[in-house]
């Protein structure tokens, strides 16, 4: 075995070699003597690979002449014990540079005294629970003399508005609670949920020769139960399509025409006679719903109609637009109504009063949270500043480690064929190569030989691509991982 130059290992690690030669991938391979130079001094059987990357255009080039160093499984202890120290150092590093700069010093003394700050604060939440609803209860009583002071100067005019607004309102609360309970949405999706599992169920059982209906968000983007319906139409010109409900023939004059109804969305071939009763039953109760729904969203559009006409002569009267006063007045209102419900459940025990509560110490304690996060990332940007005016010594000496470390706990060192090709020894647990491409581009694999139906590649798709130079020398110690 020849010795390692660590000289050299670092010129590699830094450039690999640069001789690439474009090939289109054969399948043949020459080992230019290897393979049997590797048996015979390891002894057991090796591994035939090869390294390649494939380029933008698709082209295949081998990285011939390049120089590979296999570890056993130590170098990964040594690695993790390197990337532990470089951790410390770093830490070590910004704590000296923020000590030796004046405004950061300062700036950490700032951030500490706030963590001081609102660390106390968390703590006397649950301890200072009356004294907060106390003091809430004066607030609220602060904001409904301001509320009740501006809603006194509409005076006469908001008067009227409430005089002549209230039965309307109270009509439109009522049809609003009506839709509302109704439930039109929800009870649409469990009857077309219903249909579904009756057709799917009927075609399973049937061993029909048809696939299963999905739902909305599958094959078919319409209703199930969506259906199409024809009336009096000549019978040489229309045919329903799909699954028929009722089909009716009717003569006038010597001429057919036919009436029927549909659901264009289930295959015919489900067409049985206890599936149609099924299906009309809750197809009547979907069309109940929506002529419900449609009925009362009419109302409401009514009142609010009627509401709207009631106040024009209110208008006309006091020269205002009913529009810009109810936005002004109606916030008004309704923040006066919320307030002195909030007070009037906080002035007493219950439920109500557990809940704002709650609601207030949680709002506190996500309010702490959201400080604290703020200044852990200030103080990670600190950090950050620090450690980047120093960074120029640790990345050197870091990369220096590495380097020495490669050398260090190297086992052997091989260099590939001319096609890329080499053999991975018996024994071997770790391997390590680069190259750098005339782009500028660096290629870097430090792996775990684990080979998969007998072989192992370097690839694209476990190589390490680098751009800077600054990252030639760091790329190790930051999203990587040694498995």
């Amino acid at each position: 075995m020849r010795p390692l130059n660590l000289v050299a290992i670092i010129y590699l690690a830094l450039t690999g070699c640069s001789y690439q030669t474009p090939v289109v991938v054969q399948p043949e391979k020459s080992d230019d003597g290897i393979i049997f130079k590797i048996e015979e001094m390891f002894g057991g059987k090796g591994i035939a690979s090869e390294a390649y990357i494939v380029l933008k255009n698709d082209e295949v080039r081998y990285m011939a002449d390049m120089e590979i160093i296999f570890f056993d499984d130590s170098v990964k202890v040594a690695f993790q014990k390197l990337c532990d120290e470089r951790s410390d150092a770093q830490s070590k590093m910004s704590v000296e540079a923020i000590n030796n700069n004046p405004a950061m010093a300062q700036a950490m003394q700032t951030l500490n005294a706030s963590r001081t700050e609102i660390a106390e604060r968390e703590k006397s939440i649950d301890g200072k629970v009356e004294e907060m609803r106390l003091k809430l209860i004066a607030n609220l009583n602060e904001s409904l003399n301001e509320l009740s002071n501006e809603l006194e100067s509409g005076g006469k005019v908001l008067e009227e508005f409430k005089e002549i607004t209230a039965p309307f309102d109270n009509a439109i609360s009522k049809t609003t609670k009506e839709i509302d309970e109704l439930k039109e949405s929800q009870s649409v999706s469990e009857l077309e949920s219903n249909a579904l599992q009756l057709v799917n169920t009927h075609i399973v059982n049937n061993s029909l020769k048809v696939p299963k209906i999905v739902n909305s968000t599958g094959r078919f983007a319409e209703s199930i139960l969506e259906t199409r319906e024809k009336k009096d139409a000549y019978t040489s010109v229309y045919s329903p399509k799909g699954f028929i409900l009722y089909y009716r023939i009717t003569a006038r004059e010597f001429i057919e025409q036919a009436s029927w109804k549909t659901l264009p969305n289930i295959p015919k071939e489900c067409q049985d006679t206890y599936l149609v009763e099924a299906l009309t039953k809750l197809v009547n109760q979907k069309e109940s719903l929506e002529a419900g729904g449609k009925m009362l969203r009419s109302r409401l559009q009514s009142r609010k109609s009627d509401r709207r006409k009631a106040l024009i002569p209110w208008e006309n009267r006091h020269d205002v637009d009913q529009d810009q006063f109810e936005e002004q007045y109606g916030r008004i209102t309704r923040e006066y109504e919320s307030t002195k419900q909030r007070l009037s459940a906080l002035q007493k025990d219950g439920p109500e009063r557990d809940q704002i509560l709650e609601e207030m110490v949680s709002q506190i304690k996500d309010e702490i949270s959201e400080q604290g996060k703020s200044l852990d990332e200030a103080e990670a940007e600190i950090h950050e500043e620090a450690i980047e005016s120093m960074n120029e010594n640790l990345r050197f000496s870091s990369y220096t480690q590495f380097t020495s470390m490669i050398a260090s706990e190297s086992k052997l060192s091989i260099r590939t064929g001319s096609k890329g090709d080499f053999i991975i020894p018996a024994g071997m647990d770790y391997l390590f190569a680069s190259r750098s491409r005339s782009s500028g581009e660096n290629i870097f694999w430090f792996l775990k030989i684990d080979p998969k139906f007998g072989n192992f590649r370097l690839s694209n798709s476990n190589a390490k691509f680098v751009g800077q130079y600054g990252d030639v020398m760091t790329w190790m110690y930051g999203d990587f991982y040694l498995e």
